[in-house]
């Protein structure tokens, strides 16, 4: 079965001022280098992965580059 809703305290809503700001201050749109450089290899952590993934990108780039 559906499990009910908590409703939440009227009291500690926040305000939409308060939402933007607290979004302005932790959202960043900034573009991470590994999205724009082909040569960034993402690091899965597991080193087999890790491995076949340079590999691979030694014949075609992880991502593609732009120009």
């Amino acid at each position: 079965m559906n499990e009910p809703m908590l409703k939440t305290n009227p009291a500690t809503n926040i305000g939409s001022s308060e939402f933007f700001d607290r979004a302005r201050a932790r959202l960043r749109f900034e573009i991470p280098p590994g999205l724009n450089d082909a040569s960034i290899i993402p690091i899965s952590g597991d080193p087999g992965n890790d491995r076949m993934l340079q590999i691979i990108a030694q014949e075609r780039p992880i991502r593609p580059r732009r120009s």
